[in-house]
């Protein structure tokens, strides 16, 4: 429930935005986030992830000091990676200002902007460690807090100042700052009778385990890392080719698009632990019929939202985000069609880490970011957000057909194992 009023609380928040800036103005906020966040993402080594892996097994062996070390080894791998990411980002920018932002004056609000964007390394550190103790409800009732405060300082702001992209950044910097107070400050306060006994515990503690917790770190930083240049590469793509304009077009369009991956984003975490529990047990026959079974349910609707989509694209996009945006109907079809896609095959990904194939989902990625983003390259010249968007939809599709075909094969092998064994 959290998530899924933070999740409706940001989208709210684009809309407010999106309207409030206008179409340029948004695109050049864009940018500036997908370039922070996808440069910032090759410095993050996902320690949260670490940390609820190898923390909670310290946890269960009552190794609290162990666990306090891991947290201070964490907190410094995010410090430094938090420095390095600012400072290359400076350097970036200091070369490539005119290649994606028009708008003169942002040099600083961008360092600024990417200085306290690295808050998160921290501030994912806190909520892993309400985790870590099962503090569930503490910690859903802090990332409330947090979306409310910074919903409600942007939004104040773009009401004061609409079309200010300057007042805009302050407003961001201020929320963001404001939203790591909270929640580190909260998280410390509700374990401070668990943490603060073992405050002077020594990051030696750790020693025989850090060659595993550097594998594991590194492997899943890497994986993090592919998935992030997904996600942001076609908004830079599309910056450098058509520019900020193009870019708010896009932006909303694909906001809106995958607002419907809400409901079954949280499936996905659900479904993992019961695919490997099947697998597991040798059940490959019942896992290829419950996954025929899913499909086939959200299949049918899906396909009534598609052709709904097909003719109401533009209603949709004026009726949420103004009339300025209707050039963006044709993009938000095309990304609407990639999202649906994914909501229907949530389960392939969950398959191929429950099979233990993850070598290949590291050249499916390449291939399909090959493909898409050549595509889109080619497109974007005469197509603008249109042809970013179908350089995605392609970029989803062989994804999700290699994934799916993958874990059919996959299975029908297992399963033919056991049958010669059984003979």
């Amino acid at each position: 429930m959290a998530n899924l009023f933070r999740t409706g609380l940001v989208f709210l928040r684009s809309i407010v935005v999106a309207r409030g800036l206008g179409a340029e103005l948004y695109g050049t906020y864009a940018i500036v986030v997908a370039f922070v966040e996808t440069v910032q993402q090759f410095f993050n080594f996902n320690v949260p992830t670490s940390l609820i892996k190898f923390g909670a097994a310290f946890r269960t062996r009552n190794r609290t000091d162990q666990l306090v070390a891991l947290l201070k080894a964490g907190a410094f791998v995010s410090l430094i990676s938090a420095v390095a990411s600012v400072f290359i980002i400076a350097i970036l920018i200091t070369f490539s200002y005119d290649t994606f932002i028009e708008q003169d004056g942002l040099y600083w609000f961008i360092v600024f902007y990417a200085m306290v964007a690295c808050v998160f390394l921290f501030d994912n550190l806190s909520t892993a460690l309400l985790r870590i103790f099962d503090k569930f409800k503490f910690n859903s009732l802090v990332q409330i807090v947090m979306a409310v405060v910074e919903f409600s300082i942007i939004a104040f702001t773009i009401y004061l100042y609409p079309r200010n992209l300057t007042y805009f950044f302050v407003a961001v910097i201020a929320a963001k700052l404001l939203n790591s107070l909270i929640i580190n400050g909260m998280a410390m306060w509700e374990l401070r009778a668990e943490l603060l006994p073992y405050a002077k515990s020594k990051m030696a503690l750790i020693s025989a385990e850090r060659k595993e917790m550097t594998q594991f770190t590194f492997g899943n930083s890497v994986g993090q890392s592919v998935i992030t240049i997904m996600n942001k590469g076609d908004v830079l793509l599309l910056a450098a080719l058509a520019g900020p304009a193009a870019v708010g077009l896009y932006a909303v369009a694909k906001k809106l698009a995958f607002s419907i991956l809400i409901i079954t984003d949280p499936l996905k975490y659900t479904i993992f632990p019961q695919l490997s529990s099947l697998i597991s047990k040798g059940k490959y026959r019942d896992i290829k019929k419950m996954l025929f079974r899913i499909t086939g349910v959200s299949l049918l609707p899906s396909l009534v939202f598609l052709v709904g989509m097909f003719y109401l694209n533009e209603w949709i996009i004026t009726l949420f985000y103004g009339d300025e945006y209707a050039g963006a109907s044709a993009s938000f079809f095309y990304l609407f069609m990639a999202a649906t896609m994914a909501s229907v095959f949530f389960w392939n990904l969950s398959m191929i880490q429950s099979l233990g194939i993850i070598k290949f989902r590291f050249y499916v990625y390449a291939v399909a970011i090959a493909a898409g983003g050549g595509l889109a390259w080619y497109l974007i010249p005469a197509m603008g957000a249109e042809g970013a968007a179908i350089g995605h939809l392609v970029l989803k599709m062989i994804i999700i057909i290699a994934f799916t075909g993958l874990t059919y094969k996959r299975l029908n092998s297992l399963q033919s194992e056991i049958g010669n064994e059984l003979k």
